[in-house]
């Protein structure tokens, strides 16, 4: 199935194609068990490989130890390369291109871009998601 939040932000691996999860403290809240809770009560857990939350770890985006956590849970590494898709140009995008990952910035409302410049622009995740199956 196609996993679409409405607010939140994906790492894809091109050697999976499946889509994972980057829960942080900006999407899920603020406490390490709240954002736990949310992945498993919507059924997240089920439909990703992994995820790493900034609360539980102790690190939050851009910093790249986030990305390589999250990354090796899922089985993969940040050296396979892949893609960060996320609404936030700084800490996503931003965050993805020092990972060395190829990005999409989910953009809704449209804002020019001051800072980071991701490979591709989608309105929506859903978007985001049809863009990567055309190029992957």
């Amino acid at each position: 199935g196609l996993l679409a939040p409405t607010n939140g932000c994906l790492l894809t691996h091109p050697r999976h194609r499946v889509l994972y999860l980057f829960a942080t403290s900006v999407y899920f809240g603020r406490e390490g068990d709240n954002q736990l809770g949310k992945i498993k009560c919507s059924g997240l857990a089920e439909v990703v490989d992994g995820w790493a939350c900034s609360a539980s770890e102790g690190i939050r985006k851009p910093d790249r130890r986030l990305f390589e956590i999250a990354a090796g849970r899922c089985g993969a590494s940040l050296a396979d390369g892949g893609w960060m898709v996320g609404d936030s140009l700084v800490k996503d995008v931003g965050g993805g291109r020092a990972a060395g990952l190829r990005t999409v910035w989910v953009n809704p409302d449209g804002l020019v871009a001051d800072g980071a410049q991701a490979d591709h622009e989608a309105k929506h995740v859903t978007e985001a998601v049809t863009l990567l199956a055309r190029l992957d």
